[in-house]
């Protein structure tokens, strides 16, 4: 029975967001085909879905389907769309609070972990893709509200300065300023292929913010505290970090953790970021903007 409702449930979800993406479609010139009629029908079926949604018993297709439900629902109506992202946050945080911590003594505890955290780290990216084409500054609350630390003081989620990084992107397109100030905090952190990424976007839109990243990016490369390594030590040394995590956490490495302030830099990182500098320069040189 649970599975029939679930299939009923999807599949009427295809259907309404079929005809939702005829009808809001902006770039096409022609007037939609679709019927206001059944587009007003279409939107009721969203919403009394959404009501549905709310009898899953299990979190997990909650949250999947409140994702699903509030995408397609934004353009009709976006302050309720807004309120089902709303409740799936809230919900997906209550999730990634319960994710029990790492036990490596013992290895069927572990696999459990890992299955609990790979379906929260799903549905999150899911949740922020949703977002991010929508809204992207509400996308950086959200991934910033989702988040928890392991007991080193490390995110449980490996992979959120990309996320970070891939938002400031978007937010460049309507807010340069906060997209900067986004790339410069996630340059504290060291360098990275997407922070190259987002100076494109960056200098694209606002060539003085970019050219001012850029000129920061090059001071954390000169900084004396840098250290410029081949990506093989790079990646060696990496592991080794990985692997001593907790004594540096607990300040037990030569020095104290509080003196641990050099750190390494990968040379083909300057070599992918000087290639970027000339691109852009080339850019400037056609467009007659300033270079970076």
């Amino acid at each position: 029975m649970l599975y029939k409702k679930l299939f009923t449930f999807f599949l009427c979800l295809v259907f309404v967001g079929q005809t939702l993406a005829q009808s809001a479609s902006k770039t096409d010139v022609k007037k939609s085909d679709v019927a206001p009629a059944l587009q007003e029908k279409a939107v009721a079926l969203l919403k009394s879905l959404a009501r549905d949604a709310e009898q899953f018993s299990l979190p997990l297709n909650r949250v999947a389907a409140r994702i699903e439900i509030a995408g397609l629902l934004w353009e009709s109506d976006e302050k309720q769309s807004r309120n089902i992202f709303q409740s799936a946050i809230s919900e997906l945080n209550t999730m990634i609070n319960q994710v029990p911590p790492a036990n490596l003594e013992n290895e069927e505890e572990n696999a459990e972990r890992y299955i609990i955290l790979s379906d929260v780290k799903t549905l999150r990216n899911d949740l922020l893709v949703a977002l991010a084409s929508r809204d992207p500054k509400f996308a950086l609350e959200t991934l910033q509200a989702l988040s928890r630390k392991d007991e080193f003081g490390k995110s449980i989620f490996e992979d959120d300065q990309t996320l970070e990084l891939n938002l400031a992107a978007q937010i460049a397109e309507k807010d340069p300023k906060q997209a900067y100030e986004l790339a410069k905090k996630n340059l504290e952190n060291g360098l990275n292929y997407n922070l190259f990424s987002t100076l494109e976007d960056l200098y694209k839109k606002d060539a003085e913010l970019g050219a001012k990243l850029a000129h920061d990016i090059a001071g954390k490369i000169k900084s004396k505290d840098a250290k410029v390594i081949s990506y093989g030590d790079y990646l060696g040394n990496s592991m080794n970090s990985r692997m001593t995590n907790s004594n540096v956490t607990n300040g037990t490495m030569s020095g104290g953790a509080n003196q641990v302030t050099s750190y390494d830099i990968n040379a083909s990182e300057i070599q992918s970021f000087l290639d970027t500098v000339k691109k852009l320069n080339r850019q400037a040189a056609r467009n007659k903007k300033s270079a970076v």
